[in-house]
């Protein structure tokens, strides 16, 4: 038989996986929204040259 502390335990984990859950559901929409509006935007902050890097020889 399960305890009264153990049943509050089981449920307060059950909460937290539920909001885990809905978390990354948001984020998973996010990321399809960011990729259908123009792809992978790179890291934030992140440097992007407006040339390609060429090597003198």
């Amino acid at each position: 038989m399960v305890s009264d502390g153990d049943a509050v335990a089981i449920r307060r984990l059950l909460i937290e996986m539920y909001k885990a859950a809905e978390q990354m559901e948001e984020q998973e929409k996010r990321e399809a929204k960011d990729d259908s509006e123009g792809g992978d935007k790179g890291v934030p902050g992140q440097h992007v040259p407006s040339e390609p890097f060429q090597e003198d020889d």
